[in-house]
């Protein structure tokens, strides 16, 4: 059994499963398989890990290296040896790690008055439970009860639903997932949007129009009131305008009159 600690393992430092196979007389490994949690591996397709047999007095070392180790890599690890009389002999070591989260790459939305559901999601690989809970970050009054949490192991997810969002929901809050090997925490922002949000591009192109509205008739209203202040301010000149206009109507109307 091994334990990998998430920043130990590197170029410098490779993890290595060491597999013993104690010689004997007239026996002899023909065919050896390398088996990663029940598939073969293919070797060409993991740059980051390669095998090595090393011959010994007495014994054979067979190796697995890994200058790169991650979450996906930890798990059961098999060494199948088919020997020329026949047989078979299987070696197994357990690779264990502490569960990794996946991280939520941009806040979740929704509505007031919605529901939403998140499912907090880890990988790696223990024979014993994980535990997994959700916390939020600044705690507030009236938030605990309001969380509805459910949790199904089979699928290594731990879900948190509101059943109807309101305002205050919206926040920070964290998942924890911890293990006999470590722990691991992510992250979720919550925001909630006014019910109303929608509405908004609508209500702004009203209150243009409303606005554009407003300034016609301001604008033409100042423009009569400019017009009766100038009359008033110039009585004379107004009544011999109106003089001259009833003038040229009563010469236009003579024009018209046909000749005898």
């Amino acid at each position: 059994m091994m334990k990998f600690s998430k920043t130990v393992v590197n170029d410098s430092n490779p993890l290595v499963i060491t597999f013993e196979f104690q010689a004997k007389e007239n026996l002899y490994e023909e065919k050896t398989t390398y088996i990663f949690n029940n598939e073969i591996i293919d070797f060409t397709k993991k740059p980051d890990v390669k095998k090595e047999e090393i011959q010994e007095r007495g014994r054979k070392l067979f190796r697995l290296i890994f200058t790169k180790f991650t979450e996906n890599t930890a798990g059961k690890y098999t060494l199948n040896i088919k020997t020329n009389n026949g047989s078979e002999i299987n070696a197994t070591s357990f690779v264990f790690s502490p569960p990794f989260l996946y991280e939520f790459m941009e806040s979740r939305r929704s509505t007031e008055g919605g529901r939403m559901e998140v499912a907090c999601m880890y990988t790696g690989f223990s024979i014993e439970p994980v535990t997994l809970n959700w916390k939020e970050v600044t705690p507030r009054e009236k938030v605990t009860y309001r969380l509805a949490k459910s949790v199904d192991t089979s699928e290594n997810k731990d879900i948190i639903a509101w059943d109807f969002l309101v305002k205050s929901d919206a926040g920070y809050y964290r998942c924890d997932a911890v293990n006999l090997h470590g722990n691991d925490s992510v992250i979720l922002q919550l925001r909630v949007k006014d019910r109303l949000a929608p509405l908004w591009p609508f209500i702004g192109i009203i209150i243009e129009v409303i606005i554009l509205f407003s300034v016609i008739i301001f604008y033409e209203k100042q423009k009569s009131n400019k017009k009766s202040a100038e009359k008033e301010a110039n009585p004379i000149r107004q009544s011999l305008l109106d003089d001259n206009k009833a003038s040229e109507l009563s010469e236009g109307v003579h024009h018209r009159n046909p000749v005898d």
